[in-house]
């Protein structure tokens, strides 16, 4: 099968689009709307990571619509639908229902995802290899910007490159250390977790990035070159945002 090409054009705010799927299992269900937004965020249902650049739509979306085609005006295929935001479900635990927020993701990923299944056989995640501290605590550490890092996966391209997490003056006890806390990636500041990931979800396994990262007492900042690795495939944790109103469902 020949990978899904996308329109001439960018999809913008306005683009009259079509969804079809199987809403409660009714079968070649057809709704109408328009794009309310692009390049939207939203946390996995399952794994409670990011995921960008989706399009916003206000055409009726509910549980039965997940990998059902978005088309343009003229028919062509411009997303596939990935999920909504129901506050029932927060309210409730149950599957939730359209209130004229949905997600889809836009053909140019699907075509990515398309390529890597048809090179390799599978979709790989790239990574950096390293484990982040939460914003509130690497503030409380002293780093008053960027992303500090907590450790480095073995094997990782962020060890290869010689990344530093934090480590403490005697083994098992004293003060904290701060190793390198990441200001930069690809030339973008950074200042959370979310940040850099935005950088590194637009990579590919193999692909390289530039870190700017600062170290030491003195905050030294260093230029560092990080090969992405592929990232292991997790369980499916229970995000948070499940149970607070506005949650994102899939479909």
């Amino acid at each position: 099968l020949p990978p899904p090409s996308p329109p001439p054009g960018p999809v913008t705010v306005g683009d009259r689009v079509l969804c079809i799927g199987n809403p409660f299992g009714m079968q070649n269900s057809l709704s109408s709307g328009v794009v309310s937004g692009v390049h939207r965020e939203i946390l996995n249902a399952r794994s409670a990571r990011p995921i960008f650049d989706l399009l916003q739509v206000d055409c009726a979306m509910n549980p039965g619509n997940s990998g059902g085609p978005l088309l343009d005006a003229r028919g062509r295929l411009v997303g596939v639908a990935v999920a909504i935001a129901s506050p029932a479900r927060a309210q409730n635990g149950g599957p939730g229902g359209f209130v004229g927020v949905g997600f889809c993701v836009p053909v140019d990923a699907l075509r990515r995802v398309f390529e890597e299944v048809r090179e390799v056989g599978r979709v790989r995640r790239p990574m950096l290899g390293v484990v982040f501290a939460e914003e509130i605590v690497a503030r409380k550490m002293g780093a008053e910007h960027g992303v500090v890092v907590v450790g480095v996966r073995p094997g990782s391209g962020a060890e290869r490159a010689g990344i530093v997490g934090i480590s403490r003056e005697e083994p098992g006890a004293g003060a904290v250390i701060v190793g390198d806390v990441i200001v930069e990636v690809d030339g973008n500041e950074v200042e959370s977790v979310v940040d850099v990931l935005r950088v590194i979800h637009a990579k590919r396994v193999g692909e390289r990035v530039q870190l700017v990262v600062e170290r030491g007492a003195q905050r030294v900042r260093r230029e560092m070159d990080v090969t992405l690795t592929e990232a292991p495939e997790e369980l499916p944790k229970k995000p948070a945002a499940a149970t607070r109103p506005g949650a994102r469902a899939k479909l």
